[in-house]
């Protein structure tokens, strides 16, 4: 009876790692199924590791040519810079000339002004000793003929 108390504790034992075996057999195959899918996913993270890699090494070239730009763009402001101040100076002077100009061209429309009122002054005044020297050699021949000619005074 004993021996049979432990045939079937044996048997039920057995039965019992069987079931345990099954269970980590079937574990296995499990963990195989997954690590093949986590095998496949990190094959995909590597191309996709690689694939930043080139777009990092790209965006790198990118931004070494942006500065080299950078740098020969600041160059030529820096040149531009320089030209613009150089220019604002010979555009004050310009300028300056240009005032100068029109100053004396101010002035002289004055004088010329100034001048054209005292031609008119001395015209008035040379019409005024025309007329009384005419009046006066008028008068003094009576408005006659002297020995065939006529006297007379133009304006002028």
């Amino acid at each position: 009876e004993q021996a049979q108390r432990e045939i079937v504790r044996l048997r039920s034992l057995d039965r019992s790692v069987l079931a345990q075996n099954q269970a980590a057999l079937d574990r296995v195959a499990d963990l195989e199924g997954e690590g093949g899918h986590q095998a496949a996913r990190l094959a995909a993270l590597r191309q996709c590791k690689t694939s930043v890699s080139r777009e990092l090494h790209r965006a790198a070239q990118d931004c070494a040519e942006i500065n080299h730009s950078n740098l020969v763009t600041a160059a030529d402001n820096k040149r531009l810079h320089t030209a613009a101040d150089k220019l604002a100076e010979k555009l004050e002077g310009v300028n300056a000339e240009r005032l100068k100009f029109r100053d004396a061209g101010e002035r002289s429309r004055a004088e010329t002004a100034a001048s054209q009122d005292q031609l008119t002054d001395f015209e008035t005044k040379l019409r005024g000793v025309r007329s009384s020297a005419f009046s006066s050699l008028a008068a003094g021949t009576g408005g006659q003929v002297m020995a065939g000619r006529k006297f007379a005074l133009r304006d002028t």
